[in-house]
């Protein structure tokens, strides 16, 4: 990767097996070649790290609470050492739960209760969809990057930082979580995010 190698390097490493990089924040001017990063330490990461999962979401085509929901279930990219079966399993119950849970939308759900209930539903459908694979629930490494984080819309934000953040802090299965983001604002802009993320040691890397 042209001009990258320093960061590609330091973000395949850190995210590795290995290592200890917990969250970063990449962020630069359109152009910079922020997803291209992304893409490339995500390619060099899943045949070296075979209990890696990667959630990718992309804040650009987040437009509401259910295409947020949608894209957890279905952007996915697995180490090798787990099921292709189990993660297809979890997008098709996450997709009859869409449903169920729009419908109980339209009956007058209470915003706020949807909203738990949209997290611990997630997190309780994703364990049920790993559960009887051949490693343990400490060995998953999940690693939730979310690209142009500027541009997504609030309440889906506040959604990850408060109502997820809360439900998979609580599972054994994302004990070993990492997190990525890209934006073109500067971190300072986000501060009240990841606060609210529970995010203190934030990596910052400037494009």
């Amino acid at each position: 990767m042209i001009g990258r190698k320093k960061e590609l390097s330091f973000l395949t490493t850190g995210l590795g097996e290995t290592g200890s990089l917990r969250s970063a924040l990449i962020h630069g001017e359109k152009g910079m070649g922020k997803s291209i990063l992304v893409e490339e330490v995500v390619k060099n990461l899943i045949p070296t790290s075979p209990r890696h999962l990667f959630i990718i979401l992309n804040g650009s085509e987040v437009r509401d609470f259910n295409s947020l929901f949608s894209s957890l279930g279905r952007n996915l990219l697995l180490g090798e050492e787990i099921p292709a079966n189990n993660l297809h399993e979890f997008a098709r119950k996450l997709g009859e739960k869409i449903v169920e849970l729009e419908g109980l939308a339209r009956t007058g759900l209470d915003p706020e209760k949807f909203r738990v209930q949209l997290a611990e539903d997630y997190v309780k459908i994703f364990e049920d969809s790993l559960k009887g694979t051949s490693f343990g629930k400490n060995q998953l490494t999940p690693i939730l990057i979310v690209e142009d984080l500027d541009l997504m819309p609030t309440g889906p934000k506040k959604w990850l930082s408060n109502h997820l953040n809360r439900a998979i802090r609580k599972s054994s299965y994302f004990k070993n979580s990492r997190f990525v983001f890209t934006s073109k604002r500067s971190p300072k802009e986000h501060d009240e995010f990841f606060s609210d993320f529970g995010i203190s040691s934030l990596q910052i890397i400037p494009l």
